[in-house]
């Protein structure tokens, strides 16, 4: 009986940790995908800016490259 109650209060403890480590697993999972995702929304926010501030650039190659 005293055996048995150890090993219940054994095996939710390594359930306890196993949960544990997959929450923090998943957790930085997420984190990792957040800040992936930051970086990428910044940097199509940084090419559209570039892409506002030449458009004149770009028109005036693309009407050079198709009048030839």
């Amino acid at each position: 009986m005293v055996r048995q109650a150890h090993h219940e209060r054994l095996s939710r403890k390594v359930y306890s940790i196993n949960n544990t480590i997959f929450l923090t697993y998943l957790l930085c999972i997420f984190v990792i995908f957040g800040v992936w995702m930051i970086a990428e929304i910044r940097s199509i926010i940084k090419l559209k800016k570039a892409l506002e501030k030449d458009q004149d650039k770009i028109e005036k190659w693309f009407r050079d490259l198709f009048n030839r």
